[in-house]
């Protein structure tokens, strides 16, 4: 009935309880706007014979949310234009929609919600002719498709295989899940694609680690009034990586099938290069379901992490750590592998989590180095050649390790961080959705606020960063300076007078060294 509706428009109208009510809200909504986007799942046909009981029932909870997934879009605290010292956190709530909604005023916002650039406004006309999809439906009618521009270059395009799209219908299986993969594998490409230009692309699966990346990514909403839509955060102590190189990182113990070490893991993570990298130990198209996990101790991670940011002792955080784990289970997050407090195993839901990491082409060979499993390195002489298709060999497949400096992913001019995961009822959300991952970040913040809340965020910065904010300011001021130097002298024209004085200069040297022999 309505097959280019966009998904979160009928799950808002199934929301009014009626479905006469909704289809004639989705009908208005289309009336009044006649572009759409054109990557949401579609259904087949919107009766109640069909339509999967997830939109038929006003039951938030088993509706598949097919959100934008939240982008790292905040520069980093202390600017240069103003004192840092005045920089405060912001609280920075979810606004709910009411029931009765506005379902015109939906199909706007999702096509302004995403920040890069637009990613999901192509024209239609282009994608008909330029795209390759292949449609497939589940048991329940949901449309299990790819669309792929295959004339607008992107990273994980450059992976030798034979279709793309085919490719990821071969692998996110036949059931309903594998319509809400299909979507997100689309919206990553199309992401890749728009920010090809100017960054690198790694993919990072995983699963247990979960819960220490959304107390990371908490920790950062407070000392940088981050906002509730900022991502999962690997790691947020900066000053561990003050001075660490990415030769430092490579040469250590770590990588030297010592991957699990603590000093290493606090540093790295282990990421793809591409959707297609089946030659990597986590391909993502095989582990979105599932994500991916080595053996890691995540509980002393974690309170490392709540001591270090917090002052805290060990003994007073162990409550704090435990309200924690709790909160991981119930919301079907891995909590097995914390501690030895029984927690299962095997989540009941799907655990599979990813980030698709962006890194600005200028950072990329001072962050990232390519390996083999454990962390082990590849000889590669620029990892930035490597996946831009400078340097042609080796193949864009594989994986690579990153140091994972905070600072960098606080700043989206540097680095941007996109979130997806399996479980479709925990991508984004509101807070009023039960299971959402934005109803998970309220929790989680009535766990850490009391001991947050205690330090005043100038502190927690210094805290975590090593610096106050005014010394990060310099600091910050005089990289950029150096390195728009840098690209000045790189980018001046080689004149003759050059090459001559460099060739005088040379011919000097050799008489010299001749006469002291």
């Amino acid at each position: 009935m309505f097959p280019k509706a966009p998904m979160k428009l009928i799950t808002e109208a199934a929301k009014c309880g009626d479905f006469d009510a909704a289809v004639e809200l989705i009908r208005e909504a289309i009336g009044e706007i006649h572009s759409t986007i054109s990557s949401e799942v579609q259904l087949s046909a919107v009766t109640e014979a069909t339509l999967p009981e997830a939109v038929v029932r006003v039951d938030e909870t088993k509706t598949p949310n097919i959100k934008e997934p939240e982008l790292c879009v905040d520069p980093i605290a202390a600017p240069t234009d103003s004192p840092p010292s005045t920089i405060q956190a912001k609280p920075h709530d979810f606004v709910c929609e009411d029931v009765h909604v506005n379902a015109s005023d939906i199909l706007r916002e999702d096509r302004i919600d995403c920040k890069a650039e637009g990613i999901l406004n192509n024209d239609s006309k282009n994608r008909v002719s330029n795209s390759t999809s292949t449609v497939t439906r589940s048991q329940d009618g949901w449309e299990i498709k790819c669309d792929v521009d295959v004339f607008r270059p992107c990273q994980s395009m450059r992976t030798k295989i034979d279709g793309f799209a085919k490719t990821v219908l071969q692998h996110v299986g036949t059931d309903n899940t594998a319509a809400f993969a299909a979507v997100c594998f689309e919206q990553m490409l199309q992401r890749e694609q728009e920010l090809e230009n100017d960054f690198c692309v790694f993919y990072h699966s995983y699963n247990a680690a979960a819960l220490i990346y959304e107390v990371e990514s908490e920790i950062a909403r407070y000392a940088f009034g981050k906002d509730d839509k900022f991502p999962p955060l690997p790691r947020i102590i900066q000053k561990h990586f003050n001075g660490v190189t990415i030769d430092d990182l490579r040469n250590s113990e770590g990588a030297k099938h010592h991957d699990c070490l603590p000093e290493f893991w606090q540093l790295e993570i282990c990421a793809s290069v591409t959707l297609f990298a089946f030659e990597s130990e986590a391909p993502p198209l095989d582990c979105f379901r599932h994500g991916y996990g080595i053996s890691a101790p995540l509980g002393q991670l974690t309170m490392d992490l709540l001591v270090e940011a917090t002052g805290r002792s060990r003994e007073s955080s162990q409550s704090t750590l435990k309200a924690l784990l709790n909160l991981a289970s119930q919301y079907g997050l891995v909590a097995h592998g914390y501690d030895s407090g029984g927690y299962s195993s095997q989540p009941n839901r799907l655990g599979g989590q990813m980030l698709q990491v962006f890194i600005h082409r200028d950072e990329v060979d001072d962050m990232v180095y390519h390996s083999l499993p454990f962390g082990v390195p590849i000889d590669t002489p620029s990892v930035k050649r490597w996946l831009t298709g400078e340097d042609s060999t080796p193949a864009v497949d594989g994986q690579v390790r990153i140091l994972m400096r905070p600072e960098v992913f606080l700043d989206e001019s540097r680095g941007r961080i996109f979130h997806y995961c399996a479980d479709w009822e925990f991508l984004g959300g509101s807070p009023d959705m039960q299971g959402s991952r934005a109803a998970f970040v309220q929790e989680i913040r009535k766990i850490l606020e009391p001991v947050l809340s205690q330090i005043p965020a100038d502190e927690l910065r210094k805290r975590l960063t090593g610096e106050s904010d005014t010394q990060r300011a310099a600091r910050n001021w005089r990289e950029k300076a150096s390195a728009a130097a840098r690209a000045k002298a790189k980018s001046r024209p080689v004149l003759k007078s050059d090459v001559a004085r460099e060739e005088g200069n040379s011919t000097m040297n050799g008489s010299k060294k001749k006469g002291k022999r």
